[in-house]
């Protein structure tokens, strides 16, 4: 069975569910929005430096590994109990082009 891609948003507001391992592919663009395509794939038996072939077939490039997604909307959670899904992206944006939590 083929993994099927998902909207970012749904990703973020489930991660707490996601397990650690793995890594987080997504459309490239230069803001992530809530409807930018993506996936968790397990790319453990992927030759550094390569994508999965799931990934590259859907045009999805490597965007940063599940244990960073989990710490982006942790740090998001501890600032602001009552985040929402707008908190979420702009923690994500922000992490993407900075390498560094947001501080609300």
């Amino acid at each position: 069975m083929q993994p099927k891609p998902q909207k970012l948003s749904d990703i973020l507001i489930n991660a707490n569910k996601l397990f650690w391992k793995g890594s987080l592919y997504c459309e490239q663009a230069p803001v992530f929005h809530e409807s930018t395509k993506c996936i968790i794939l397990n790319d453990d038996r992927v030759k550094k430096g390569e994508e999965p072939t799931f990934a590259e077939e859907n045009n999805l490039k490597y965007t940063l590994s599940v244990q960073v997604l989990k710490e982006i909307v942790n740090n998001v959670a501890t600032q602001k109990p009552n985040f929402d899904l707008t908190d979420l992206l702009k923690a994500f944006n922000f992490y993407f082009g900075n390498q560094s939590f947001i501080k609300f």
